[in-house]
């Protein structure tokens, strides 16, 4: 069939160019179209969608047909330029096509085919803004469309609904942002809790932006996934991600997003973009903890870790006020917030004060929808809350007795009632509940859903924090929230909190909504029938790992028929390990051919794993050339392990030519650390040539960390310049490592300037703790100045933080003033550690009213630590209702350790009313640690039995399986499940 469309025609040619460049072979096992659709499909599955067909990439390259889903189309073409580059690499001519692939290139393409099929003409070059998204920032009304804050209401205010804006010390960090934005892609996010001025900050920011720039915000993450996998042209275009944690989370598809946000950062070709983002402290410290191993860093945490952060201080200072002042004779809102606010003008103008007034006087009937909204959000659901969640919610917080005595028309309308409170404006600010704006086009009849008040929010996350929600809050939920995502981080927020059964019935109904992952996720922490129970409902949603689990339960049954099955159902739903399993059984129990064709089966559908397992199987059983044979056909299916495990062996035997030979075998598969691998052994024998040209070959395939390694032992051997080059070439190659290790190596002869340099060229090539290292060696040296300059722009996710570092090094050296001041910027900046640390040492200097204050402004900023301290001091000192009332206030802050362990001090003394009651508190705060700190006690597992069986009900009262009964008065006495 003629193709009879010129783009298509294109697609067509440059496709076979690429294929001819690759060097395919018809049926070679790891050179041919198929062997590439198999690798392009592992690539696909990577991105979070299907591979491609063999049919689809034939009518691709044969009709110049456009891929559905433009992933599958790159996923093909950069397996095709893997292996065309390495083709070129081992010949002495040129080859034509294996010039490296141009994503924006393929695209364009892409693009052209697809508009064509559909009888669409081509963008011209003389059409950029055809097919972009967004629009420039003068089209937008920064209130209504972008989240902005309006400002309360004064008389005779200006129309403006945002107040004259007052520049602040963060302004001119965000203003060199906007200007610079066409020099590289970047994600810049601003952390501060609520009210704080993020928002507007941006809004008056992107005002310096270059000439032509869109700002884009979209609706959801689905609206953004879209647009970064196969949607119109993201160049020169703000993505404003207000409130981030909405698009990235714990979630797969939070996890997707991430990685999808750091592909387009990483790809020149796509931008430049600028990635605006907004996130309060404790969604910065929840999605990017703290942490030294790269190991615990899932794609969130990697890319916030990458980002700019620029903290925005919660109160104005000093400086910030003067500048205020004239400002504050124009515009009666700042006058007023200047008079009544104190130094928290952002949050005054923002309403705080009136919202939270709202809050505190609901009648009953508001009351109980705020509670119940609140408790919704604060335990993971979205912002917008649906009226019919809400309504059955919220009923659950009604007094049974004050509803008894209301009249059936009060009855039939409390909650039309409840809204009308809860949205009635706060002197033009939006009421602490009220409904959003509905979508353009949005039917009258559908309720708006409701949203929060920000600031409402952030005091009940506080205020609320060892509260559990009601048992019909729960029933709600499962019933009447169809979102997702919210389902999922509130059923893990419930298991958190040891209630097990309401987290299984909250996953039950996300599997039948077509998420069985949660359900297979609590299978796994549940124990044998229930968890079986569990996989079996997760496996019938289609969920892949749940059917691998049931593979393995057929085989401990010698079920080989119902495993064959169920690994074959799992190998469809993607999930290999039930098939590897069953591979590994068939080979153990001498049926070697039977393995062999399971996992050649498996290896046809894409995966590699089963083929890799029966390698190594046919390696220890010393049937060498079979398990290289079946080495590379795993590798060509995309799973290098037995390839590794070969050439460890050909490494330790000094086989190093063999070694070098399944490397590159295992580089064209994608994996390229066995090369870096035998590039250290050489660099340990010290045949560096031969060690420096393998980094290089490693470096080419964007894995600089080999190049680093080299660039350090020459800086150890103080060969400065071929060090300094090396680690340059691997920063190019996207490891920054060289430079930061360079940085490290010098610090110890104290020449700072050059260190200092080599930090900076560190932290931009992606080693983000480079600058943090540099404090560090500064503060040892005693420079503090210079580690005080450095401290801001140094990650804030290290422990110690550094900001923190340099006051507490300020009040070690006596420098008492300057360290509370840096104590309390930390602070404001998120940073807590440095006020509480002081604030144990005030209380060790016998200061113990100073200390207590200064605990309590370390939990405003979100650390707890002083004051459980304190708490622990109070109860040694005998002063029981005053520690117990400290371990609750750091509880709000997040930190439940001194709840616990007063339960647990309870418990030796015999107080079990008092251990049970305090345990309750622990537990309801949530956080692992302090669950992991109870279930560490052995006298309080056997005495509470808390996470054992069926954990407890809404209400805190242990759910057992047998008919042991506690004292019924007791917050954990037991309650009997019901016969099955």
């Amino acid at each position: 069939m003629a193709i009879d469309h010129a783009g298509r025609a294109v697609l067509a040619q440059e496709l076979k160019a690429k294929e001819t460049a690759a060097g395919l072979i018809l049926r070679h096992a790891t050179r041919s179209r198929a062997a590439a659709i198999q690798a392009a499909g592992i690539r696909c599955r990577e991105m979070g969608t299907e591979g491609p067909g063999k049919s689809a990439v034939n009518d691709w390259v044969v009709k110049g047909a456009p891929a559905t889903d433009f992933r599958q189309l790159w996923a093909y073409v950069a397996v095709l330029d893997q292996w065309a580059h390495e083709r070129a690499a081992h010949s002495s001519a040129r080859t034509v096509g294996a010039v490296r692939a141009d994503r924006a290139h393929w695209k364009q393409l892409w693009e052209n085919a697809r508009r064509q099929s559909n009888g669409v003409q081509p963008a011209s070059a003389d059409e950029p803004d055809l097919f972009r998204l967004g629009r420039p920032t003068a089209g937008f009304d920064p209130v209504k469309e972008l989240e902005v804050h309006p400002a309360i209401d004064t008389p005779g205010r200006p129309s403006d609904p945002l107040p004259t804006y007052v520049p602040r010390s963060h302004d001119a960090e965000l203003k060199k942002v906007a200007t610079s934005a066409e020099q590289a892609s970047q994600m810049v996010i601003l952390v501060a809790d609520s009210s704080a001025g993020k928002s507007r900050a941006w809004w008056e920011a992107l005002q310096h932006l270059p000439t032509g720039w869109h700002v884009w915000r979209p609706a959801d993450r689905t609206e953004l996934l879209a647009a970064l996998d196969s949607g119109p042209s993201i160049a020169r275009t703000v993505l404003w991600l207000n409130e981030t944690q909405r698009f990235l989370d714990k979630t797969r598809e939070g996890e997707r997003t991430a990685a999808s946000l750091t592909s387009l950062l990483l790809s020149p070709e796509r931008g430049p973009v600028l990635i605006a983002g907004t996130l309060w402290r404790k969604n910065l410290s929840d999605l990017a903890p703290r942490t030294d191993d790269p190991s615990a860093r899932s794609p969130v945490t990697a890319l916030l870790n990458a980002a700019h952060i620029v903290r925005i201080p919660e109160s104005f200072d000093t400086q910030d006020l003067e500048a205020l002042r004239p400002l504050a004779r124009r515009d009666s809102r700042l006058a007023e917030a200047m008079e009544h606010g104190a130094t928290r003008i952002t949050q005054y103008l923002a309403g705080a004060r009136e919202l939270l007034a709202r809050y505190e006087q609901a009648p009953p009937e508001a009351r109980a929808l705020l509670d119940a909204a609140a408790d919704a959000r604060r335990l993971g659901h979205v912002p917008a809350l649906t009226q019919t969640f809400l309504r059955h919610a919220a009923a659950a917080y009604l007094d049974p007795d004050d509803w008894a005595v209301q009249t059936s028309q009060w009855r039939s309308m409390w909650f039309e009632q409840a809204l009308q409170y809860t949205s009635q404006p706060c002197r033009g600010v939006p009421g602490p509940l009220a409904p959003q704006a509905p979508p353009v086009g949005a039917p009258d009849e559908v309720p708006a859903p409701l949203l929060l008040a920000d600031y409402v929010l952030l005091h009940t996350i506080r205020s609320r924090q060892l509260t559990f929600p009601p048992e019909g809050f729960w029933d709600a939920a499962a019933c009447r929230i169809e979102d997702n995502p919210s389902l999922r981080t509130m059923a893990f927020a419930a298991d958190e909190r040891l209630r097990f059964g309401i987290a299984d019935r909250l996953a039950t109904a996300l599997a039948a909504a077509g998420d069985p992952t949660v359900l297979a996720e609590l299978a796994d922490l549940r124990d044998g029938e229930q968890g079986s129970l569990m996989h079996s409902l997760a496996s019938a949603a289609g969920h892949g790992p749940s059917l691998s689990a049931l593979t393995w339960e057929c085989l401990d049954k010698d079920d080989w028929k119902g495993a064959a099955a169920f690994a074959r159902q799992a190998l469809t739903a993607g999930s290999d390990d039930g098939m590897t399993r069953l591979v590994h059984a068939h080979f153990d129990r001498g049926k070697r051919k039977v393995a062999v064709a399971l996992a050649r089966e498996a290896a046809r559908a894409g995966h590699g794993g089963p083929l890799s397992t029966v390698a190594e199987s046919h390696m220890m059983a010393g049937l060498a050339k079979k398990a290289l044979r079946l080495a590379l056909e795993a590798a060509a299916a995309g799973n290098t392990h037995a390839l590794e495990w070969q050439i460890t062996r050909l490494i330790y035997a000094g086989e190093f030519v063999a070694a070098e030979s399944l490397a590159r075998e295992a580089a064209i598969a994608g994996d390229a650390h066995p090369l870096a691998s035998i590039a250290s052994h050489y660099l340990e024998a010290e045949q560096w040539a031969k060690a420096e040209a393998l980094a290089h070959e490693v470096a080419a395939t964007g894995h600089g960390d080999a190049l680093s390694h080299l660039a350090a032992e020459y800086a150890k051997a103080q060969e400065w310049a071929k060090a300094e080059l090396l680690a340059r070439q691997a920063a190019d190659a996207g490891s920054g490592l060289g430079m930061q290790w360079l940085a490290d190596i010098r610090g110890e002869e104290g020449d700072w300037e050059t260190v200092e340099s080599w930090a900076h060229q560190a932290a931009a090539a992606g080693a983000e703790y480079a600058l943090n290292q540099l404090v560090r060696r500064l503060l040892e040296a005693g420079e503090l100045d210079t580690a005080e300059r450095l401290a801001p722009i140094a990650s804030p996710h290290e422990l110690p933080p550094p900001l923190s570092a340099v006051a507490l090094a300020r009040w070690n050296a006596n420098e008492r003033e300057r360290a509370m001041e840096l104590a309390r910027e930390a602070a404001a900046a998120g940073e807590g550690l440095a006020l509480a640390e002081i604030a144990m040492l005030q209380w060790e200097a016998g200061e113990p009213a100073t200390a207590l204050a200064l605990g309590r402004e370390a939990a405003a900023a979100g650390e707890g630590l002083a004051l459980a301290e304190i708490a622990m001091l109070q109860w040694e000192a005998g002063k029981l209702d005053c520690s117990e009332e400290l371990a609750r206030e750091a509880a709000g802050a997040g930190n439940a350790l001194a709840l616990a362990e007063i339960a647990r001090r309870q418990l030796e003394a015999g107080h079990i009313d008092a251990a049970e009651r305090v345990s309750l508190l622990a537990i309801n705060a949530g956080g692992i640690t302090a669950m992991e700190f109870i279930e560490d006690q052995e006298a309080y597992m056997d005495a509470f039995s808390i996470s054992m069986g069926h954990g407890l009900d809404a209400q805190g009262r242990r759910i057992c399986a047998g008919g042991d009964t506690t004292d019924p008065n007791s917050p954990l006495h037991t309650v009997d499940l019901p016969a099955s």
